[in-house]
């Protein structure tokens, strides 16, 4: 969800609620368009794609996507 689903930017239009939301900031926010959400992105480069593959693999065997697989593997660290 972005800035034409906000709340915010649909109808309070406070620039401070933009200022700490994940689209404006994504180094230092404290919601995604006012929602409750923390977001990572994980790239893979060269060799590493063997790795994203692996774990893309698992995914479709456990019946996950990609992210969920993730999630799943550091709740069990």
């Amino acid at each position: 969800m972005g800035c034409e689903h906000c709340e915010n930017w649909l109808k309070t239009k406070n620039i401070d609620i933009c200022r700490s939301c994940y689209w404006a900031n994504p180094e230092s926010y404290i919601h995604v368009a006012m929602q409750q959400e923390r977001r990572i992105e994980l790239v893979w480069i060269g060799d590493e794609a063997s790795e994203f593959e692996q774990i893309e693999r698992k995914a479709r065997r456990n019946n996950r996507s990609v992210s969920d697989e993730i999630k799943a593997a550091l709740k069990q660290k």
